[in-house]
């Protein structure tokens, strides 16, 4: 059955993973850069947009909570949301297309960041 085939796949999976000291590396590597992706991303944004979001994440505020500090209506803190996060997500894709070369690169690079994970078994997901 198809739950039974996921099990076997993710118990050989974990059988097989393993994790280097180059790919510990690597895996920095990848969060320094998507830490940088968001900076950019984030000082894009008009400054009541970026107040959002640090509201919201990083001190974690509901939206409730954040339209009592920013004195507006819930529901215009989550239109602002969402115009903020669609800026966030075009200026991060931007950005990521400019530093690949289309299709075939990104794909190289999104199976070199999970090598350890073998190409049988995305195959036969």
């Amino acid at each position: 059955t198809q739950e039974l085939k996921k099990e076997e796949i993710l118990d050989n999976y974990v059988a097989n993973f393993s994790f280097s000291v180059s790919e510990f590396n690597e895996n920095e590597d990848i969060t320094k850069y998507l830490k940088n992706l968001f900076h950019k991303a984030i000082q894009t944004l008009p400054e009541r947009q970026r107040e959002l979001i640090f509201l919201r994440f990083y001190y974690d505020l509901r939206y409730a909570e954040i339209a009592i500090i920013m004195e507006v209506n819930e529901q215009s803190i989550k239109n602002l949301m969402q115009r903020a996060l669609s800026k966030m997500r075009e200026t991060i894709d931007s950005q990521v297309w400019k530093e690949i070369n289309g299709l075939d690169e990104l794909l190289v690079v999104l199976f070199t960041l999970y090598h350890h994970r073998p190409v049988e078994y995305i195959k036969s997901l």
